[in-house]
């Protein structure tokens, strides 16, 4: 039982994360501040930080889904793999695209993006929101799954 309030608490943390890191903690720097770059840099700073999150999330999740098979009858393999393929997204996003974007941003002026910049940013932006949707929606999903059983042991089916 243990193990289950460990991974319960981690996809918490991960789905809860993506709430504020996705929708508050963006709006408000965009509401706030008038220097559009310097709210991107604060609404990326956080999206980095809310990625560090989720990975030790998801890490903590998997970790207590193969201490569970030791203590106890193992749980669903469809959360693992969903948690799996969200984490892969987290990566592939933080490693691939944020990089991309950086440098992309390091190039811009205080006007913001020149002509020649804004449709790669754009594009690797969008594909930086997209990302994150999907892998927010598979830690909302992995959730769903993990706690979606009737009572007692069966949540270890």
């Amino acid at each position: 039982m243990l193990w289950y309030v460990i991974g319960t608490a981690a996809l918490a943390l991960w789905f809860g994360g993506g709430v504020i890191a996705g929708f508050v903690a963006p709006q408000a720097a965009f509401g706030v501040l008038t220097d559009r770059v310097l709210a991107g840099t604060i609404a990326g700073t956080v999206l980095g930080r809310y990625a560090t999150i989720s990975l030790i999330s998801g890490l903590v999740y998997i970790a207590a889904w193969f201490f569970s098979r030791l203590t106890a009858r193992p749980w669903r393999k469809r959360t693992l793999l969903v948690v799996v393929v969200g984490l892969l997204l987290i990566a592939f996003s933080e490693w691939y695209v944020t990089p991309r974007i950086i440098a992309l941003r390091s190039q811009f002026g205080s006007s913001g993006a020149p002509p020649d910049l804004r449709a790669p940013f754009d594009s690797l932006h969008r594909l930086s929101v997209i990302l994150f949707s999907v892998q927010w929606v598979l830690s909302g999903v992995a959730i769903a799954l993990h706690g979606g059983t009737k009572k007692g042991s069966e949540h270890f089916v």
